[in-house]
């Protein structure tokens, strides 16, 4: 992705941090924001910034579990973050609360009789399971689906 079309995406996300929060965006503070993951100059802030605000968007903007499994995580080739997948799941789990909702989630999703929901969950649950380092939160069921 290029520099500029990457700018824009953080931007849009950082505006969203506040409609979610129901606050007053302030453009002036968008860099300040930014320069929190490191030197403006190189792509690597700029891409720290966006894993981070679209991760923390995805929790203030969470109503159910479950859908946020099938439709926020489910990341397709086709979708124009699905290179940053791994790191949105690193920084969503390192949110007070996130690793919950995703426990949550799967867990509504795998007792629930949907074959095809199951199958889309199945890859993050692996993912989860792995970047956490834990299994205790899930199922002895749930678990034995991990392909390690």
């Amino acid at each position: 992705m290029k520099l500029s079309i990457l700018k824009q995406k953080v931007y849009h996300a950082w505006e969203c941090l506040s409609t979610y929060n129901s606050a007053l965006v302030q453009s002036e503070n968008f860099k300040s924001d930014v320069r929190y993951y490191g030197d403006l100059r190189r792509k690597k802030t700029w891409e720290k910034a966006l894993v981070a605000f679209i991760a923390q968007n995805m929790f203030d903007s969470n109503l159910d579990n479950y859908n946020l499994i099938l439709w926020q995580f489910n990341f397709t080739p086709d979708r124009w973050d699905y290179e940053f997948r791994n790191q949105i799941l690193e920084e969503f789990l390192a949110l007070p609360g996130g690793l919950d909702c995703l426990v949550n989630g799967l867990e509504q999703i795998f007792q629930s009789n949907d074959i095809e929901d199951k199958e889309k969950a199945s890859g993050l649950l692996t993912r989860v399971v792995k970047k956490s380092g834990t299994a205790r939160k899930f199922s002895v069921e749930m678990v034995s689906l991990v392909k390690f």
